[in-house]
């Protein structure tokens, strides 16, 4: 028996048939145009809920896995998030079969949640996979083009198809199963997949091994990846990496290097990175010859607080001193995945050659990664 996976974009179900091509026959819908630009739960209102239209709870760890709960259940049009732990989250997950457009008087302020749906500005699908009035052609999550035929591999994938917008589209890995990346489509030439972002500390960065390999957070807001992820996207060819850092006072700068990647688990995420350019300064990238040898991270292993791989002498370990993970050398020269600390304090998330005081903490940073070809 073939089973539907139905994904809910801008109020629109995708039917996707492992497999095959989806048919969704509607009867006096005309096709929709131009192709669609944006993709799922593009928006989220904290401490809102929608009360009394549940249709099943879970227990997840973010919010990110709460949507693809929706994504699999057929009449799921939005989602309620609590956080009902302190010190490992675990995310209560609530689906709605209503939302708070169709429902209003049951959308209500509740402290602690956020809700989440897909609603946004429309857009559609392509002309071009449209047979008709009357039967809908639409592509599966990572497809595109005339008769869906086209993977895409890449956020660089979509903008060379003419998805333009900032967003979370789905790219197909090697195994042809499909993830939800966010994509920045604007910066810098656009076509980059975020890996890593904070920018108001609401997710905690201090975990274990296990989460790091499959990522957490809200890709809309503050995240990590997944090492596994990571590493997929970067070795399939050779990738730029993209590092965009903020001050409390409001300075920018940012370091690019024109190949990076991480290593598989066997080999812990080893990092490599090299050729940078920018304004921030190098502190990732930076090889043997360089100054302050025991702090490169470069050719290092990821380590976290129950998983050590760093070069620390003794029974130190740099992701417990430092309360985070990273590719820890002795300790480091980059770190931005520290504790998300307040202006004008120290060791939290750094990048050393660009604050004027050197492990001055950031308020925001950023990590993308695109294709080089």
């Amino acid at each position: 028996m073939l089973l539907e996976k139905h994904v809910l974009i801008f109020g629109t179900f995708l039917i996707h048939v492992p497999g095959f091509l989806a048919v969704l026959s509607v009867p006096q819908q005309p096709c929709r145009s131009p192709c669609i630009r944006n993709a799922l739960f593009k928006e989220y209102q904290k401490d809102f809920v929608l009360r009394g239209h549940v249709i099943a709870t879970f227990r997840v760890p973010s919010p990110l896995y709460c949507t693809y709960k929706c994504i699999e259940e057929p009449r799921c049009k939005s989602i309620n998030c609590e956080n009902i732990t302190s010190n490992k989250p675990t995310i209560l997950c609530e689906l709605n079969y209503e939302t708070k457009t169709t429902k209003p008087a049951f959308y209500v302020r509740r402290t602690g949640h956020t809700y989440h749906d897909a609603i946004g500005p429309g857009s559609g699908w392509c002309d071009s996979v449209c047979p008709s009035p009357y039967n809908t052609l639409l592509c599966p999550p990572g497809f595109s083009g005339a008769g869906c035929q086209t993977p895409m591999k890449s956020c660089k994938d979509w903008l060379n198809h003419g998805f333009s917008k900032d967003g979370i589209y789905h790219v197909v890995l090697e195994s042809h199963k499909t993830f939800p990346v966010y994509c920045d489509q604007t910066t810098d030439g656009g076509g980059w997949a975020v890996i890593q972002r904070r920018e108001d500390g609401t997710v905690d960065f201090y975990r274990g091994w296990n989460e790091y390999k499959t990522g957490f957070g809200d890709l809309n807001a503050e995240f990590w990846l997944g090492n596994d992820l990571i590493h997929i996207l970067t070795a399939s060819g050779e990738t730029e990496l993209r590092v965009e850092l903020e001050t409390f006072a409001g300075h920018e700068a940012y370091a690019k290097y024109n190949s990076f990647n991480i290593s598989n688990e066997e080999s812990n995420y080893t990092l490599s990175a090299s050729g940078y350019n920018g304004t921030a300064g190098d502190s990732l990238g930076l090889e043997s010859g360089n100054t302050v040898m025991n702090t490169i991270n470069n050719q290092m292993a990821f380590s976290t607080w129950d998983r050590d791989h760093d070069q620390h002498s003794g029974n130190g370990s740099c992701a417990l001193e430092n309360k985070g993970a990273w590719w820890f050398n002795s300790c480091y020269w980059s770190h931005l995945n520290g504790p998300y600390k307040g202006q004008g304090e120290i060791y939290g998330i750094n990048w050393y050659s660009f604050v004027v005081s050197n492990y001055e903490s950031l308020k925001k940073c950023s990590m993308k990664i695109r294709p080089a070809a």
